[in-house]
């Protein structure tokens, strides 16, 4: 079988022109390294993703094409014993990345103090959220409006805001869609906080009704990227949450890990297995059955 019958066999194995692309292209690159990919040996490979440091992100995709043309079952096993060295290599990278971004992350003193120096409506609501309720970015996507007729798409969340009265600083805001709601269910608070309700009602009047967008909301799955700008020192989700989780270790305070759980819709075990954790007495919390 010659390169162009490679290729038609891609085309005609694979619908899709992006797999297609992704295949052929590393077709290429196999080929232009080891020569014809049926009569390479997974040992081949293994040389050559350690000799050129490739990434594991390429190297899982190489691994891939190869499973293609080579269908041996001991080649196709030995294919997925380096793919378990690789994604090992990769954890142990990011974990390496992870510790050293984890100990230039401030302090949450410092974030808070941050947070107050904050002016603008939109920045105000997002911080307040992610420092309060330990959301998710997909919590963020929230329509603000003034009565709970209006909270009726369980595709969006709310801020329901009270225009005036005794509860004049009242918010309730209202969790339909975030990442372990099917587990979870919605979930609703009431926040009396008088800075955020005047951000929310200021953001209301002069942007519009969608937090992320203003009079229009953006697309559900580009949220991610817009967090950073709202944020003290441009952090992030993770690094919020992290930097909350880091000061619960260095107290104790299992009381506010057990509202930090419930309130960002995810089990305590799961956060003191998915965390580093040194003090002694939240370690006896994790569950390992």
């Amino acid at each position: 079988m010659n390169f162009e019958d490679k290729v038609d066999f891609i085309k005609n194995r694979y619908s899709n022109p992006n797999t297609q692309k992704v295949y052929i292209n590393g077709l290429k690159k196999i080929e232009s390294r080891l020569g014809d990919i049926m009569g390479i040996e997974v040992q081949d490979l293994k040389v050559w993703f350690h000799e050129d440091d490739i990434n594991g992100q390429t190297a899982n995709t190489l691994l891939n094409t190869a499973k293609v043309f080579l269908h041996d079952e001991d080649t196709r096993a030995d294919i997925e014993i380096l793919r378990a060295d690789i994604v090992k290599k990769i954890n142990l990278r990011k974990a390496k990345v992870n510790a050293e971004k984890d100990k230039k992350l401030p302090s949450l003193s410092k974030v808070r103090a941050e947070s107050y120096k904050q002016t603008n409506p939109r920045n105000i609501i997002i911080t307040y959220l992610l420092m309060n309720y330990y959301t998710r970015n997909l919590d963020l996507y929230i329509k603000i409006v003034t009565s709970m007729k209006d909270t009726t798409d369980k595709n969006l969340n709310y801020l329901v805001i009270n225009k005036a009265g005794k509860d004049s600083y009242k918010i309730k805001y209202i969790r339909n869609i975030y990442k372990t709601s099917k587990i979870y269910g919605q979930k609703v608070y009431e926040m009396r906080n008088k800075r955020l309700n005047e951000a929310v009602a200021e953001y209301l009047h002069t942007e519009g009704a969608y937090l992320l967008g203003g009079t229009k909301p953006i697309e559900i799955n580009t949220i991610s990227p817009y967090i950073p700008y709202y944020t003290p020192f441009n952090l992030t989700e993770s690094d919020l949450f992290k930097i909350y989780i880091k000061s619960i270790d260095k107290s104790g305070n299992i009381s506010a890990l057990q509202r930090a759980s419930e309130r960002r819709g995810t089990s305590i075990n799961t956060i003191l297995s998915n965390y580093h954790i040194n003090n002694p007495e939240l370690k006896k919390l994790i569950k390992t059955d």
